[in-house]
């Protein structure tokens, strides 16, 4: 069975528990949304430890932020919230100031602890 095939497979499962349209089409944007989110790539800045985004990363910005019905700099501030509030908690949680290309390389790259 082929993609389009499973996805009107999941729509018509949908549809038959009884969700509406609209409660659908919100739920398949969301999933693209995150579906996209792993295309971006990030980039460390030269004059600070903050994480930024490409230039590549626009179209994929552009998307995302149609996708869940937000302005293009309302997902940048959403994304400077959660980077500066996970490196706050990785901070607490080990005690110590961590960068935040430090949290970024502990999610890629599990063995390595964050901050060695």
């Amino acid at each position: 069975m082929d993609d389009a095939a499973r996805f009107d497979a999941l729509r018509l499962a949908f549809e038959v528990v009884q969700i509406p349209a609209d409660k659908i089409e919100g739920i398949v944007s969301v999933v693209a949304a995150i579906l996209w989110l792993g295309n971006l790539a990030f980039a460390q800045s030269e004059d600070s430890e903050d994480v930024g985004l490409t230039a590549a990363d626009k179209q994929v910005v552009d998307t995302v932020a149609k996708l869940l019905g937000l302005q293009e700099e309302e997902l940048k501030q959403v994304r400077k919230d959660v980077w500066r509030k996970s490196r706050r908690q990785a901070s607490l949680w080990l005690g110590k100031q961590v960068s935040l290309t430090g949290v970024l390389l502990s999610f890629a790259t599990p063995e390595k602890s964050i901050g060695k």
